[in-house]
């Protein structure tokens, strides 16, 4: 094996697997890699499959094989086979069976092999951002919003980790904090509203954060910067959103109105605006902002509303008992 004679070497690894050697199963797992070395993987992992629970460097190479062949989930659990054997210290497996719980869909078990990283002291920028990313899929944002805010210790100038923490700020009610958020993007990267149109997990500096993409997206996936200059048409949203629940209703209209100038066809954000006149008692041009939504979508039951509450705050009783 040594000499790179894989072929040679499977077969007498094969032999030794066959006997009743007691170790007989580290010979199994010598096979499967010189299988590996060859480029038979599915004789590879039939060899595997013969492991003894004691034996973490076959398990280890097993779990790498079945992630190169996009089969997550067993390699998660051969990974955690390996960690019942490791040291504390070796977080390489931690991290890549959370890697592969994660690309498996299991975001909630992904965030909490990381949290385990974490606890023994090995932060870092990728790992508080990896839990960011998996606690906002998994739906815990408030956690999102402490990693995101952990990982901006290492780069305050990352846009992208200010608007994800903002967005899960937001996503979870906490709209003081998203606005603050938001702001830090402004203070960034010019107005608040004006950020990355495009916005990617990872920035191009970024690289040693590759490791969060599936060996299956690699080859595909654009690492490029964010463009700055261009309308955030969500974003500016859930600016004007966060700012309207605050009471804050002159800048939350302005910034509707900056958005309604790159997408007037936003009838959500139109209606933004009819509410926030009807908050600043501008009740008939609250009105006949809820009557051009209404023009559009006769079934908008907030379109009426608003118009039917505007009406009724000039008077006007008869349209609004018709709305």
């Amino acid at each position: 094996m040594r000499a790179r004679n894989f072929t040679e070497a499977k077969t007498m690894f094969d032999r030794l697997g066959a006997t009743t050697l007691e170790d007989r199963g580290m010979f199994r797992s010598s096979a499967a890699f010189c299988c590996e070395m060859l480029g038979d993987r599915d004789g590879a992992l039939t060899r595997y499959a013969g492991l003894a629970e004691n034996d973490p460097v076959g398990w280890y190479h097993r779990a790498r094989l079945l992630e190169s062949m996009e089969k997550y989930k067993d390699a998660a659990d051969s990974y955690s086979v390996v960690q019942q054997s490791v040291a504390d210290t070796d977080i390489t497996v931690t991290v890549r069976r959370a890697l592969c719980l994660y690309w498996d869909g299991n975001e909630k078990e992904s965030a909490l092999q990381l949290e385990k990283v974490l606890a023994r002291g090995y932060a870092n920028a990728e790992l508080w951002y990896l839990l960011g990313i998996v606690s906002f899929l998994s739906g815990n944002k408030k956690r999102a919003s402490s990693a995101f805010f952990e990982m901006s210790h290492f780069n305050q100038s990352n846009i992208s980790v200010w608007y994800m923490k903002g967005c899960a700020e937001y996503l979870s009610g906490r709209y003081k904090e998203a606005i603050d958020s938001f702001a830090r993007i402004g203070k960034l990267g010019g107005e608040s509203s004006r950020v990355p149109s495009k916005m990617k997990w990872f920035l191009e500096e970024d690289a040693d954060m590759q490791l969060f993409y599936s060996p299956a997206s690699m080859d595909k996936t654009a690492m490029t910067k964010p463009e700055i200059g261009e309308v955030n048409v969500g974003l500016a949203a859930m600016q004007s959103f966060a700012l309207l629940a605050l009471g804050r209703y002159t800048e939350a209209d302005k910034t509707a109105l900056l958005v309604l100038d790159t997408a007037p066809d936003r009838l959500y954000l139109q209606l933004l605006h009819g509410k926030c006149l009807a908050a600043l008692s501008s009740y008939q041009q609250a009105a006949d902002v809820a009557a051009r939504v209404i023009a559009k979508d006769s079934k908008s039951l907030v379109a009426y509303e608003l118009y039917a509450s505007s009406m009724m705050r000039i008077g006007r009783y008869k349209e609004a008992a018709e709305a």
